[in-house]
């Protein structure tokens, strides 16, 4: 939960998301926190939230998409976390990898990229997609005893995190941006960096 803060109201920027509510604090960080459950997403400053958005956005555009990333892409049901398994056991299924070797660990992900090098992309982006964000997000909760935190964008589209105690981890974005811009698509490095994100730039709050 967001403890008490001294900022001001800005929710001008809720242009970006009108479910939550926007603050600046007074050494200029921005936090955006979710009204529902109290937690927060903390921006070093609104130039930082501006640049993290116009590159989501540009992503987007650039795959003729009008519309959130995740729209449509969870097809058993916006109740992500109660079909986290159901998915694993679809990418078992889709990729020949044995359910004994996917136990969550970061080291089983080189296994992943070997089984998905021959993949044409836009097979990743419309088969495997959800099915990864599922055994991603399952590998950071585990590595770093984490929880779901399941965040209501707008009606039909929920983004899942793992928090783990005041900070939130994610791949849905990054795993994006593999399958559209690297040459060799590494699962196995989103979510180390993702790992990593905080320890690598102790700046960033989020």
């Amino acid at each position: 939960m967001i403890e008490k803060f001294q900022g001001i109201v800005r929710n001008d920027l809720k242009k970006y998301s009108g479910t939550f509510d926007y603050y600046e604090l007074k050494d200029g960080r921005l936090l955006i926190v979710d009204p529902v459950d109290g937690t927060g997403t903390m921006y070093e400053s609104e130039k930082s939230l501006r640049e993290v958005m116009d590159e989501f956005d540009s992503l987007v555009a650039e795959k003729g998409q009008s519309h959130h990333v995740l729209k449509g892409v969870f097809s058993k049901g916006i109740n992500f976390p109660s079909e986290v398994e159901n998915y694993v056991n679809e990418f078992s299924r889709l990729t020949n990898i044995s359910k004994s070797k996917l136990d969550y660990s970061v080291e089983s992900l080189k296994i992943v990229d070997q089984a998905i090098q021959n993949w044409e992309r836009s097979d990743m982006i419309a088969k495997l997609y959800a099915p990864l964000i599922a055994y991603t997000g399952e590998v950071i909760r585990t590595k770093l005893s984490g929880e779901w935190q399941i965040k209501k964008v707008e009606e039909g589209i929920e983004e899942p995190y793992i928090l783990c105690g005041d900070k939130l981890y994610s791949t849905f974005v990054d795993l994006f941006k593999e399958f559209n811009e690297s040459d060799e698509v590494s699962v196995h490095t989103v979510v180390l960096a993702e790992i990593n994100k905080y320890l690598l730039n102790p700046k960033l709050l989020r």
